[in-house]
């Protein structure tokens, strides 16, 4: 079976921001050059007037010894017929979390190192700078005899929680520093920290003088709604889900290795095997970091993270009646009482844990503690409680069009939300399917259907590597649009 070319295509001015993925292709168009990544570098390969940077060797053996100064360089052995180039692996990544404590205002005295202020929708970040000094340290009130210590010398007492820096031109052979803050156990922050000042923890193994004290916009974060994985491609940077500042960094530092381009194409010649791929009329929607839903609307597009060459499209799996909440009435009341604030709510059997409730909106209970479906009375609508995943889990109600009915919803029916009312007993039901991504550049996935198109071909071919499929073969007439459709080559 043939290999599957991904090509990237643009104007070679935005070729720096097309990413540097190992294997993957970009053409400009403008100057009908072709380039291939390394991890490190985007390197013209095939480009006429021997410019191409593929260097040559007859054996594996001959590779040169791995350094920092091969990166973005290709090797060709000629007795294998296989392309390799150094890159960084087996780094190892985590994440630090800090929280960032939301205000209504920019609050100067507090003791986190990052705010939110809602209003403006900005992000503050607490800079101390600060000059640190060695010091002595003596369980006693003050220093002692006069010449016991070298001029400038710091020395803190813990006795008497004062600070003194050694002076011979003094009669007693000290000078008090009085703009001391002395904390047992606190640790530096936006609380404490006063400019000009001297400050001192048990847990410092220096005296730090504080010059400025300030609460500066953090340009720096990037916003998301879920924690990245802790892997190199987000290293570095500061990433803020509501209401936490995570961090990624390298646990274990990379090491260099000889890696193989995993394609048997020659890169050499290739240019005028992949021109023919690039009229694609397929509609492609990019996107970077957050991976789009997997959703009815997604289907027959081709989703491209271009910094990171991914390539997905979105398939359907089954269809379901899931139950949302149920919950049943006591027979001799439809009140809570007092214990519930006086909410006229449906009250199931056996103890408080309401997975259905009904009451007026400015009574609605938080998203994500054991209420399920809202009906708000006074608005005549009905809210789902609804979560955002990741490195910090957010609950929130979403509202939703509910269709009333006296029995259960089956899978044919309209997707969507269902009310049944039998007896006593309320039930919200949702139809659902359930859709799934699919990689076209890295999974693996034995029941994917494909068929052999026969006919006049006139749009992209996709070639899928490594899939043991079974095929049907389907005129080209009977296609509909709105598909994606691969052109599956015998080997």
């Amino acid at each position: 079976m043939s290999n599957r070319v991904l090509i990237k295509r643009g104007l070679s001015s935005n070729l720096n921001n097309a990413g540097v993925v190992a294997g993957e292709l970009k053409y400009a168009t403008d100057t009908n050059k072709l380039y291939i990544g390394t991890g490190t570098e985007n390197i013209e390969i095939g480009g006429g007037g021997g410019s191409s940077r593929v260097i040559e060797v007859e054996y594996e053996d001959e590779l040169p010894e791995l350094s920092e100064t091969l990166l973005g360089r290709i090797y060709y052995v000629r007795n294998t017929h296989k392309y390799y180039y150094v890159r960084g692996i087996n780094g190892e990544y985590n994440f630090s979390a800090y929280y960032c404590k939301p205000n209504s205002q920019l609050e100067t005295n507090i003791s986190y190192e990052y705010q939110y202020v809602t209003p403006e929708d900005k992000v503050y970040k607490l800079n101390i700078d600060s000059t640190g000094y060695d010091f002595i340290k003596e369980a006693t009130q003050d220093p002692g005899a006069k010449g016991r210590f070298a001029d400038g010398t710091y020395i803190i007492c813990t006795s008497s929680r004062k600070l003194f820096i050694a002076d011979s031109t003094t009669e007693s052979g000290y000078r008090e520093l009085t703009n001391l803050t002395y904390s047992y156990y606190t640790r530096m922050n936006g609380s404490n920290a006063v400019a000009g000042n001297y400050f001192f923890c048990n847990s410092y193994n220096q005296i730090y003088y504080i010059n400025s004290v300030s609460w500066n916009e953090f340009s720096e974060v990037i916003r998301v709604e879920s924690r990245p994985n802790a892997e190199k491609r987000y290293a570095g940077k500061y990433y803020f889900v509501p209401n936490y500042i995570y961090y990624i960094y390298a646990t274990t530092p990379e090491v260099l290795s000889w890696e193989q381009l995993k394609t048997d194409v020659d890169l050499r010649n290739l240019k005028t095997e992949i021109e023919y791929l690039l009229s694609g009329r397929l509609e492609v929607v990019e996107y970077s970091y957050q991976q789009p839903e997997a959703c009815e609307e997604a289907l027959g597009k081709l989703y491209m993270w271009k910094q990171y060459g991914e390539y997905k499209i979105c398939v359907p799996g089954d269809t379901v009646v899931a139950t949302i909440a149920s919950v049943t009435q006591e027979e001799s009341s439809g009140s809570t009482g007092s214990d519930d604030g006086g909410l006229d709510v449906l009250m199931p059997i056996g103890g408080n844990y309401k997975q259905y409730m009904e009451g007026t909106y400015a009574n609605i209970p938080q998203a994500g503690y054991g209420c399920n479906c809202y009906y708000a009375t006074d608005q005549n609508k009905y809210y789902i409680s609804m979560s955002t995943s990741g490195g910090y889990m957010t609950y929130y109600w979403e509202e939703v069009e509910m269709k009333t009915q006296s029995y259960k919803p089956t899978t044919d029916q309209t997707k969507g939300y269902y009310k049944v009312v039998s007896g006593n007993t309320t039930t919200i039901y949702q139809v659902v399917t359930y859709y799934h991504w699919v990689d076209l550049a890295d999974d693996q996935h034995p029941f994917v259907s494909c068929q052999k198109v026969s006919g006049q071909w006139g749009y992209d071919s996709f070639y899928f590597n490594r899939l043991q499929l079974e095929y049907t073969e389907k005129d080209l007439s009977s296609m509909e649009t709105g598909y994606i459709y691969g052109v599956i080559e015998d080997a």
